[in-house]
């Protein structure tokens, strides 16, 4: 065997298989096994034992292939998403890409309007080299009978159908997927090639199985491979399963920079950093633009640095509180700032696929406020929709208050919570809770955390929320949960007595306890973390982070310092870290939901950083992820995460790799 020969398919190998930018993208690329093998494979041919070198050139392939399908993310973004409409499917593509349905229940989307005709014509040979698409299609009982069959039967029903269109198809190789049962299919029609996945959904409760494939061309193997990878790891069926990726575990988050926007890019201004909200996807954040003309809301992509904007409607006029990322990042809710406003406000929905900003919960009054005024002509009702969370099922809940008459007064007024499906449709009243709190019992923070004041289980079940009477002594105020579903009524998990937890002996007697300003659930709906501060308690100001058993109400602090002395909290220790250090200033779910990301800042505010917190048994169990020892203070007060564990924390981003 001629060994030149060799040792040029190696390189070309290792040339092709492995984009050098991948490197640098945080994939957990390792070669050293691959160079051993590689100069086995040389020592192999140079010793004239050809098929020990041919052996050794699979095994590189192999090896490859895997670190080549582990950066999938890196090398194929999904930026976009969908949802289908009946929501049996969702799933994630790439940005700029054309999306078809040509039939009932088939999904493509691809860069190249020539694939699709190709596919839907029957004329594979005619894709040509840069051209690739994806596509899903749910098989159900109405086109294959699915009884007394097993999935392998099926699988070889469904390629003996397709066999007479392609020169050459391979058999079902079983393999599983996303925890099901799964066979591919390889095809290839000419100088085109195509990988077909069938996915076992026979148990479901509407039987079926998806089929999910890419098609490319022999020039562009790997990538199809990668594309493939991506794509399958963002597949939903059925949709409403959960809308939110899967997120990255806590155990495995590792820190490796932290960037203040405005050193990222120079058009986060003030109003931008205080309002800027990283999507769920983590591909782009959005802010609140006020230097443009007309006020905007502007999407700026990571992977690019390139920015688009959307002007707000003339309509809005007002501030955008929180901009609300939906858990698939493809929509963006607000509404404007009632409690400082004191004016009607509704609840807008920014489609960041499409472009359109619209009015979901338009009552049609757009000058009003509790206290008499409003346009000449205004009648009613008013709806004052002013505090709001994403659902993991897709939805937006939201509390409404209602004024049924323009001069209706503010004790008379009703309130309950509603759910508003963002594909259409009007919102949905859940719970009546009418006479049980005070007006506006339920408001945002100054500062957003975790899921904000409101949030709802991860089955899509309950609801909790933080309740905060006009009194700070109204026996109404703390954590409550309700059912989504039913009659029973919503119970209060813990009054604000419980937030002297963590406070030093004489700040409990003297009052007031800290106040509770954001929540979640964990995982698996047996908790809530909780969020509260309270910085006028005395010179050592004191926040905390707890954890409150949803059946018990037992509640456990989680970032206990003890009582230090005053002076220990500006005072740094032999680690450059103050007595205050380890309290939480700013929290969001860690992506996998066992536990929390938070800030931690010394006083002042020198030396910063981000901690994983856990909660165990007793107590809560810290650990410093990434240390700033030249922090900056920025004017910025909300907190968001995505799934792969990028933080945009008080304007800071930090980047796992």
């Amino acid at each position: 065997m001629n060994t030149q020969k060799i040792v040029l398919l190696v390189i070309l190998l290792v040339g092709l298989s492995v984009p050098v930018h991948a490197q640098d993208d945080g994939c957990n690329i390792d070669l050293g096994a691959t160079i051993v093998t590689l100069f086995n494979t040389q020592r192999e041919a140079d010793s004239g034992n050809a098929f020990g070198a041919v052996q050794n050139i699979e095994a590189v392939q192999a090896e490859l292939a895997a670190l080549v399908e582990s950066c999938a993310d890196v090398l194929f973004p999904l930026p976009q998403a969908f949802v289908a409409p009946d929501e049996s499917i969702a799933f994630n593509y790439p940005a700029k890409w054309i999306f078809t349905n040509p039939q009932e229940n088939i999904y493509i989307v691809t860069n190249s309007r020539n694939v699709v005709n190709a596919l839907t014509e029957d004329t594979l040979d005619d894709v040509v080299a840069g051209e690739q698409a994806l596509f899903a299609f749910v098989i159900t009982q109405d086109i294959i009978d699915f009884a007394d069959t097993t999935f392998a039967e099926a699988v070889d029903q469904l390629r003996n159908d397709l066999s007479p269109s392609y020169d050459r198809i391979g058999r079902p190789e079983m393999f599983e997927m996303n925890e099901q049962q799964a066979a591919r299919l390889s095809i290839q029609e000419a100088n085109t090639i195509g990988v077909f996945d069938f996915i076992d959904y026979l148990d479901a409760e509407t039987p079926a199985i998806v089929l999910v494939g890419a098609i490319s061309t022999t020039d562009d193997a790997e990538l199809m491979q990668a594309m493939l990878a991506a794509f399958e790891d963002s597949l939903r069926f059925p949709a409403n399963s959960s809308l939110r990726l899967p997120g990255v575990a806590l155990d495995d988050l590792r820190y490796t920079s932290a960037i203040v926007l405005d050193d990222l890019d120079d058009q986060f201004d003030l109003r931008a950093l205080q309002s800027a909200a990283l999507s769920p996807d983590g591909s782009l954040i959005a802010y609140h633009n006020t230097q443009a003309d007309t006020e905007q809301i502007c999407l700026y992509t990571l992977a690019t640095g390139a920015t688009t904007c959307d002007a707000l409607p003339e309509r809005f006029d007002n501030r955008p509180v929180v901009l609300h990322w939906s858990p698939d990042s493809t929509r963006i809710a607000f509404t404007g700032d009632f409690i400082r406003s004191l004016r009607e406000v509704d609840i807008w929905l920014y489609d960041v696929v499409n472009h359109q900003i619209v009015d979901a919960t338009d009552d049609g009054v757009d000058r009003w406020n509790p206290f008499g005024g409003a346009d000449e002509g205004e009648t009613g009702p008013v709806w004052i929709d002013a505090v709001m969370t994403w659902g993991p099922d897709g939805n937006l809940y939201f509390m409404r208050s209602e004024f049924p008459e323009i001069d209706t007064r503010i004790d008379d007024s009703l309130y309950g919570l509603y759910r508003l499906d963002p594909d259409g449709g009007q919102p949905e009243l859940v719970r009546d809770l009418t006479g049980f709190f005070g007006p506006f019992p339920i408001f945002y923070s100054q500062a957003f955390g975790l899921d904000g004041v409101m949030s709802v289980s991860p089955d899509a079940e309950q609801i909790a929320f933080l309740v905060r009477g006009n009194q700070s002594d109204d026996p109404n105020n703390g954590v409550w949960v309700m059912d989504l579903a039913g009659d029973t009524p919503p119970r209060q998990l813990v009054d604000y007595n419980t937030f002297f937890m963590g406070l030093p002996p004489d700040a409990v007697e003297s009052g007031p306890p800290l106040t509770p300003s954001a929540l979640t659930w964990n995982a698996d709906g047996t908790q809530l973390f909780v969020l509260a501060d309270n910085f006028m308690v005395r010179g050592d100001a004191r926040s905390h982070a707890y954890a409150i058993d949803v059946e018990t109400g037992q509640t456990v602090l989680l970032t206990d310092i003890g009582n230090p002395e005053p002076e220990a909290f500006f005072t740094p220790g032999e680690d450059g870290l103050t007595a205050g250090f380890p309290m939480p200033r700013a929290g969001v779910l860690a992506p996998d939901g066992t536990g929390l990301l938070i800030l931690n800042l010394n006083a002042p505010p020198d030396v910063g950083g981000l901690s994983a917190l856990r909660s165990v048994r007793g107590g809560g169990e810290q650990e410093l992820l990434y240390r700033i020892d030249d922090f900056r203070l920025v004017p910025s007060l909300i907190a968001t995460v995505a799934a792969d564990g990028t933080v945009l924390m008080n304007g800071y981003l930090f980047t796992p790799g």
